[in-house]
């Protein structure tokens, strides 16, 4: 009996020491796995996975500088881009066209329509008719620009400060008066201004102000000026070389010696064909982006476009992780970049 006894007393320590050892191992196994206050560890950071729309309004060969800088700017921001770069976080971004749309006013409005019907998380362009396109298409979709010359006048914004509804971007001054006489100023110095033609795409609204103002700050300086009407180009106008020369050639008399270029996507995609038969007819030409000069251009003053779709990509990132529409960005007149220098 007493030998029995002793049995069952060894079994219910073994069990007890069995028991005991189990639990000292569940808690040395959660006591490593707390943080060093003593608290438990919150639940991971739950990893995003967003769409992007890029609208490419000029042509990709013209864009494709601001795309990397764009695409690297979101990836130092923790976005694995369209499988590449650091992440954790995954973004997928959508381009098109995929040569770019030429500021061609149709495609512009396909491909927003596109974006809307996928749909996508935000929609990213450059230019003032891109962006109105995007507006266009009725939806709650986030639009960020990279450049627009007057977001306010065009109605793309309420405010640069605040801009309300779904759009916010960057200004590229095109309007803004003290950077026009700055620029007009570093033509005198620079270019042969014995007659000046101004031109630009009049199809876009902020385009014809900008001809406007310039046209008015030439007058005041007392500079001659050529004919208006040649300088208004169409869509259709900037088509071929032979397009472009019968406009320019109508406001050329033998006389006109500087071309002022008023800059939107339309244009950027055929800068060569108009810079070139410029030169043809003996003009020299002043630009508003530092990019022109890469287009032979003879002088550019203005914003660098590399650094405004860093500033966009900064908007895009804020609005992907956070939903609020951020400020304008609006380069100070210190940031203007003249080429050559």
């Amino acid at each position: 009996m007493a030998k029995k006894a002793r049995k069952k007393s060894a079994k219910k320590s073994e069990k007890l020491a069995t028991r005991s050892s189990r639990t000292a191992k569940r808690r040395a196994k959660t006591a490593a796995k707390k943080p060093a206050s003593g608290r438990k560890p919150g639940p991971k950071p739950k990893l995003l996975q967003k769409t992007m729309g890029f609208l490419i309004a000029a042509t990709e060969p013209d864009w494709r500088a601001y795309i990397n800088t764009f695409e690297n700017k979101l990836k130092r921001r923790k976005w694995k881009v369209n499988g590449q770069g650091g992440g954790p976080d995954i973004l997928t971004i959508y381009y098109q066209p995929v040569g770019g749309a030429a500021g061609d006013p149709k495609i512009l409005g396909d491909v927003a329509t596109t974006f809307v019907n996928k749909p996508v998380n935000i929609i990213v362009t450059s230019g003032t008719q891109a962006t109105q396109a995007c507006m266009n298409v009725p939806s709650n979709i986030p639009i960020v620009f990279a450049a627009a010359g007057d977001p306010v006048g065009s109605g793309l914004v309420a405010s640069l400060t605040a801009p309300g509804g779904r759009v916010t971007g960057c200004s590229n001054v095109q309007t803004d008066g003290t950077i026009l006489t700055d620029r007009i100023a570093l033509m005198r110095r620079r270019l042969n201004t014995t007659k000046v033609g101004v031109v630009g795409n009049i199809d876009c609204d902020v385009v014809g102000k900008a001809i406007d103002a310039v046209r008015a700050e030439l007058t005041r300086l007392k500079i001659p000026l050529a004919p208006k009407d040649p300088g208004l180009f169409r869509y259709a106008d900037f088509q071929t070389a032979a397009t472009i020369r019968n406009k320019l050639a109508a406001m050329q008399d033998g006389t006109v010696t500087a071309l002022y270029v008023c800059s939107d996507p339309v244009l950027t995609a055929k800068l060569d064909l108009l810079v070139q038969e410029a030169q043809n007819l003996n003009m020299e030409t002043m630009h508003e982006i530092q990019e022109a000069h890469g287009h032979h251009g003879n002088q550019t003053y203005g914003p660098n476009f590399r650094s405004l779709f860093t500033k966009a990509a900064e908007k895009a990132d804020q609005i992907l992780r956070t939903g609020v529409i951020p400020p304008v960005y609006v380069p100070r007149p210190t940031v203007m970049v003249q080429d050559p220098p």
